[in-house]
């Protein structure tokens, strides 16, 4: 497995990282492992209008941590103040079904580019599903916090990123659509 470089130093400036376990490790500032970014970055999609000096202002804003395979990085009802991207590994999207009492039924898998959790960032409502790394994986993290002083400090780069956002969300909210039949997509019969 791929993984971006680690270096050695202390915690992340008192933002730890999503329920803290053994098994996640803070790698740093995501801003000191910027050239480890840049090129995985450059293979997602999802980054295709955004140059290199805007991701390393980005990551300015972004921690990173490494977790081992098992781990939940978010959780289903949990409020939530941070999203994810994903570096590498694999992470599967678990949800309960309370007509199943509670068990979790996989919903989606996702790797390399995936941005997990912006929908709670963006509302502020509880998680609509849990996060649990299938693989390791190691991930930027950007807490609600640092998006709000992105939008602030640097409004134009915090404006486009939070566009990206709303764009997820609303793909998102097509794909769900489809899956229950509620719509079809044009040019499809």
């Amino acid at each position: 497995m791929e993984t971006i470089d680690r270096p050695s130093g202390p915690q992340a400036n008192g933002q730890e990282a999503p329920h803290t376990s053994q098994r996640i490790e803070y790698l740093g500032e995501a801003s000191t492992l910027i050239d480890s970014i840049l090129a995985k970055v450059e293979q997602m999609p999802v980054f295709k209008n955004f140059a290199d000096d805007e991701i390393k202002t980005l990551t300015d804003y972004m921690q990173c941590f490494g977790a081992a395979a098992g781990e939940e990085i978010i959780a289903e009802g949990r409020s939530g103040d941070y999203l994810v991207l994903l570096l590498s590994g694999e992470v599967h999207l678990l949800r309960s079904d309370a007509g199943d009492n509670g068990v979790r039924k996989l919903v989606a898998v996702a790797g390399p580019g995936a941005i997990l959790g912006e929908m709670s960032v963006v509302d502020g409502e509880a998680r609509m599903s849990s996060c649990i790394t299938a693989k390791p994986t190691d991930f930027a993290l950007l807490h609600k916090s640092n998006l709000n002083r992105l939008l602030t400090e640097v409004p134009d780069l915090g404006n486009r990123f939070l566009v990206l956002l709303l764009q997820l969300v609303t793909r998102h909210l097509r794909e769900s659509c489809v899956r229950l039949g509620l719509y079809t997509p044009a040019g499809v019969a």
